[in-house]
């Protein structure tokens, strides 16, 4: 299962589409409930966690996406320390599901640049 998001007034080739799978878009989602807590509303926070056309408004992709490219050096030390963890509790637990959930430093700016160009977007 993956999840396809769709730009709605893209201004660049970036902004048309943005594809992750299940185990590294729920991370990502994660971070921006995490990250910006007042950014969405509780029915978008939800419907991210679906694929049922949540639509996020080009005022709060462009929230993601600046958020994602002030802070790139953190989030890439919180993405490395956060594999590191996530590879030694799949060492010690192989059954724990929520530890087989990636994250990709060049998925993220990939996700950013499509949030800057997608002029908001839908998630399906």
């Amino acid at each position: 299962m993956g999840f396809d998001l769709s730009g709605i007034k893209p201004t660049s080739e970036e902004g048309h589409a943005f594809r992750a799978n299940v185990w590294y878009w729920r991370p990502i989602w994660a971070f921006i409930k995490q990250e910006l807590p007042d950014l969405l509303t509780p029915a978008q926070v939800r419907g991210g966690e679906y694929n049922d056309g949540t639509v996020v408004d080009a005022k709060q992709a462009t929230e993601i996406s600046n958020h994602i490219i002030e802070n790139i050096t953190d989030i890439t030390s919180g993405i490395e320390n956060y594999e590191k963890e996530r590879k030694a509790d799949l060492k010690k637990n192989p059954d724990n599901f929520e530890a087989s959930y990636g994250m990709d430093v060049e998925l993220m700016i990939e996700f950013a640049s499509f949030c800057k160009n997608s002029g908001g977007f839908e998630i399906w």
